[in-house]
């Protein structure tokens, strides 16, 4: 049964990209773009560390967002911060 008007992520579905392709966004794809937003300066190690993700399955993720054109990295690993652009 379909619900209609509903929240994707109140019914348990995939949070989709916002764009026409209709691709959906993993869990994972998910929590990292939201960490993101509260904090841009948040590196990869730290990512992987609060989100419970060894540091490869965070970069295949982030490489997937950024392939998708929905997260920018501004700067140097270090002292840069994301950008969210969807």
């Amino acid at each position: 049964m379909e619900r209609l008007g509903g929240d994707p992520a109140a019914s348990g579905e995939p949070k989709t990209t916002g764009k026409t392709t209709g691709k959906k966004l993993s869990k994972t794809a998910v929590a990292i773009v939201d960490r993101m937003r509260q904090d841009p300066e948040i590196t990869i190690p730290e990512l992987a560390e609060r989100l419970g993700r060894s540091v490869s399955a965070i970069e295949k993720q982030i490489r997937q967002l950024k392939d998708e054109k929905l997260i920018n990295r501004v700067g140097s690993a270090k002292g840069g911060h994301w950008t969210i652009l969807e």
